[in-house]
C-alpha cells in the first residue's frame, strides 16, 4: 500500500539561502515559507513558518526569486535531517502568484 505523502502550499519567502551545491554537484536551496490563511469551520487563523527545500533545476530556478515574493508550491514532508523530529518541505514544483 502506497501511503500519501504530499502538500500544496501557498506562502510569501521568509528567508532563502544562497544556492549551494552537494559534493555530487546537485544545486540545493533551503529556504523558509510563510503562510496566513483562514481554515476550517469555525474559521480559525492559521499562521506557518516552515522550512523548505529545493534540488537540482528547482533549486536554480528558486534561487534568483526576491525575499517576499508570494509562491505556490507542491512537495513532501520529510525530517530535516536523520537524527531530527523537525520537518521540512521537499518542493517539487513551484509556480508565482501575483499579489492582490
Amino acid at each position: 500500500m502506497l501511503l500519501r505523502n504530499q502538500i500544496v502550499l501557498d506562502a510569501t519567502i521568509a528567508k532563502k539561502g544562497t544556492l549551494r551545491y552537494t559534493p555530487a554537484g546537485l544545486p540545493v536551496l533551503d529556504m523558509v515559507l510563510s503562510h496566513q490563511s483562514e481554515q476550517g469551520e469555525p474559521p480559525q487563523k492559521v499562521w506557518v513558518d516552515i522550512d523548505a527545500i529545493a534540488f537540482g533545476d528547482l533549486a536554480t530556478e528558486l534561487a534568483p526569486i526576491e525575499f517576499g515574493a508570494v509562491i505556490g508550491v507542491k512537495g513532501y514532508l520529510h525530517r530535516k535531517g536523520r537524527n531530527s523530529n523537525a520537518l521540512q518541505i521537499n518542493i517539487t514544483q513551484f509556480k508565482f502568484h501575483s499579489r492582490g
